[in-house]
This record gives structure tokens, C-alpha cells and sequence, in this order.
């Protein structure tokens, strides 16, 4: 089965990683698209990051209705901070296919990860543009991909904002996790 790995904190999951996640899995054509709930990012701090498992239940609510995306919560049980070449050893074994999925702003910061060099000529790439940070040259990269899909102005950090400041995050989020989201960040101000 070819999977898409769709690290990140999801400090909350938004439409847009939904949409991005759908998009990328059609264009792909991938059989699956995890997304890995992050526990700790080494280059973010713990700033008001709500607690990992409430994260993946989030992802978990989100994803529940499409049968192609999964919540995967294997960081979890692997060391902190989380580096994706460990979680990509663990996974090594498996009988699965993957691919990693990232914005461009990610793939371009490639070169300050730990042991990068293990897993970016090993693994398909999906990448998404993400605004001001443009790719100039895959030609480096034959495994990995550019997909065309539109650019969304939607970041996690700006719901958080929202929620801080009493705004509504209608339509940001799944309906199912909305109140539950605006209750923990307008908490946490």
C-alpha cells in the first residue's frame, strides 16, 4: 500500500491540512495519508501547544469520515523530540510504501534536519507550495514532486490567535472539534 506521512503538530488540524492531505492523496495517487501528530517539533517550542493526545483526537475526529485519511499517533510512543528519520526506521519494516508530504516552506528547510540525507534521496516526496517560499530547482531531487494545489492563507497559529482573541473559527475547522478548539486556546490566553 502506498501511504502518504503527513508529519506536523496540528496545533489544531485545519481545513487546509485536510485539504491538502485529500488533494495530495488523489494527485499521488496514493492508497492512504497519515497524519503523524507530532508530540514535540525540535524546531518550535512548547508555546501553547495542547497536549499531543487531545491533538490526535482532534485528527482523529476530523479524518473520520474519509476512509483514506488516518490519525497516527506513532510519534507518541517514540523518543522526544521527534525526528522523521527515527520514525521512518520504525517504520521501515512495515509492508507499506511512503511518502512524505510537506510545503515547500518544509522541503526548503530540509538541510537543518537531523540526518536528513538518510530519507530525501530514499523517499518519494509530495510537496505543496506554500506561500513565499517557492521552490527554484527540483532537478536535485528526482523523488520528489511539486503538486498543483491552491495556496491557502489558513495556519494553525492564526486559529489559535482567533480563538485568543474571542474570534469564531467557523468554517477553519471540522464542526465536530470547533467548540472544543476555541474552549482550549481562548483558555490558554
Amino acid at each position: 500500500m502506498k501511504v502518504g506521512l503527513f508529519f506536523g503538530s496540528f496545533n489544531p488540524i485545519h481545513i487546509g491540512h485536510l485539504i491538502i492531505a485529500n488533494s495530495i492523496c488523489e494527485q499521488a495517487k496514493l492508497d492512504e495519508v497519515w497524519f503523524v501528530v507530532s508530540p514535540l517539533n525540535p524546531f518550535k517550542g512548547q508555546g501553547d501547544m495542547a497536549p499531543a493526545n487531545l491533538r490526535l483526537s482532534w485528527v482523529e475526529q476530523s479524518v473520520i469520515d474519509n476512509p483514506k485519511l488516518k490519525a497516527s499517533g506513532i510519534e507518541l510512543d517514540l523518543p522526544i523530540p521527534s525526528y522523521t528519520y527515527q520514525t521512518l526506521d520504525f517504520l521501515k519494516s512495515d509492508e507499506h510504501t511512503y511518502h512524505l508530504i510537506m510545503g515547500s516552506d518544509t522541503f526548503l528547510s530540509l538541510p537543518k534536519w537531523k540526518n536528513a540525507a538518510d530519507f530525501i534521496y530514499s523517499y518519494p516526496i509530495e510537496i505543496y507550495q506554500r506561500p513565499h517560499s517557492e521552490i527554484d530547482d527540483m532537478n536535485a531531487f528526482p523523488l520528489a514532486t511539486l503538486h498543483d494545489l491552491p495556496e491557502l492563507e489558513i495556519s494553525a497559529t492564526r486559529l489559535r490567535n482567533k480563538c485568543k482573541a474571542g474570534n469564531s473559527i467557523q468554517y477553519y475547522v471540522r464542526d465536530v472539534i470547533r467548540e472544543e478548539v476555541k474552549s482550549f486556546y481562548s483558555a490558554s490566553r
